[in-house]
């Protein structure tokens, strides 16, 4: 993500059961690595049980600190549920100078009536069915097996602070992307 602020949570503890990426989750090797993010990640994880109110007001304050251009929803961990994402739109509706992204396996979620400065983009595993999802755009996992990839669409090259593609995908030109398997 580089210079790009974040809020995440645990990997998969949080995110849907079931999750076909739970056994190759990218962010188990930073969680497990580096005492300082699971802290981190622990702490939001525990304020937004405890304090669902704080947890979201603590994002706002940093964001009314920082007035950063963009902002990630979730290196690690998903949106938790319906409450959750309703009150990440509202969160981006009071910071219209920012875009903010998200990328989710919560197919089971509404995602109407979202503000224009938010992204979600619905992550794709290697043999999934594609869900119905409102024309989201999708980040496809490619292994070498993945084969409903449209031809439209653009690779990931991992540089987020200078490629910010994936807050657009809604705007012109590919509306997916594929992550390569690493």
């Amino acid at each position: 993500m580089g210079r790009i602020p974040a809020v995440s949570l645990p990997p998969v503890t949080v995110c849907a059961p079931d999750v076909p990426c739970s056994e190759e989750c990218y962010a188990l090797k930073s969680y497990r690595m580096y005492p300082n993010v699971r802290q981190a990640w622990n702490h939001n994880f525990d304020l937004l049980i405890s304090d669902r109110d704080k947890y979201f007001s603590d994002i706002e304050a940093y964001l009314n600190w920082k007035s950063p251009r963009y902002f990630r929803q979730h290196v690690s961990g998903d949106i938790r549920d319906q409450d959750y994402f309703k009150r990440m739109k509202s969160v981006a509706r009071s910071f219209p100078g920012t875009s903010f992204l998200a990328f989710t396996k919560r197919y089971d979620l509404e995602f109407g009536n979202m503000p224009s400065n938010l992204n979600i983009v619905i992550s794709m595993w290697t043999g999934e069915t594609i869900p119905d999802t409102q024309d989201l755009p999708k980040a496809w996992m490619q292994d070498g097996s993945e084969t409903k990839i449209p031809d439209v669409h653009f690779i990931c090259t991992g540089l987020c602070d200078s490629c910010y593609k994936c807050w657009h995908l809604t705007e012109d030109g590919p509306k997916d992307v594929v992550l390569m398997k690493h």
